[in-house]
């Protein structure tokens, strides 16, 4: 398995051949608004989302581009995230009820607000002087990790496999249709 700043360095030098700006925090609200939105849909038992077949799927692509972005960021500002941190968490949560989706949902926006407004004054490659950065980021990437987690998503995995998909895509020779030229 890669190591996350593996990932960054990957993401981060497709993101560099394939985009002429980089804003990967509207990305991660984006895909957290795409989490959200299986999790709405499913409730409300419409767009087939009730089905596991179709949910699945899609929140689990919603997950996995979500730490994709978040991973771009962090490859931008120079700030490493651990995939094992969450881990730590895990034997605290033993015993006690299931997360809700919304508290889920609001550490995931907490996070993500703190991340775009850092993203307003800094500037990528900019040496960080605390942790005002890393904080949200590691936070983000633990609430992400427990998040999957309890919609049995193995975020590692799925990552990997996404990734494989997404590096694919070449942005820079088709900037309309190059999601859909990728087996």
């Amino acid at each position: 398995m890669k190591s996350p700043a593996d990932y960054m360095n990957e993401i981060g030098a497709w993101a560099d051949k394939c985009f002429p700006v980089h804003i990967p925090e509207y990305g991660i609200v984006e895909e957290i608004g795409e989490t959200v939105h299986c999790i709405l849909k499913r409730a409300q038992k419409i767009r087939k989302m009730d089905k596991e077949e179709i949910f699945k799927p899609a929140i689990t692509d919603a997950f996995a581009d979500t730490m994709i972005y978040l991973l771009h960021l962090c490859y931008l500002f120079n700030v490493t995230v651990s995939f094992d941190a969450h881990r730590a968490l895990l034997p605290k949560l033993s015993g006690v009820s299931v997360y809700t989706d919304r508290a889920f949902i609001s550490a995931c926006l907490k996070c993500s607000a703190t991340l775009l407004d850092y993203c307003d004054y800094a500037q990528p490659g900019q040496e960080l002087q605390s942790n005002l950065f890393m904080v949200p980021c590691q936070k983000l990437c633990n609430t992400l990790f427990l998040w999957a987690n309890q919609y049995e998503v193995n975020l590692l995995e799925t990552l990997d496999q996404t990734w494989e998909k997404v590096k694919q895509r070449q942005w820079d020779k088709d900037r309309e249709t190059a999601h859909e030229n990728v087996a």
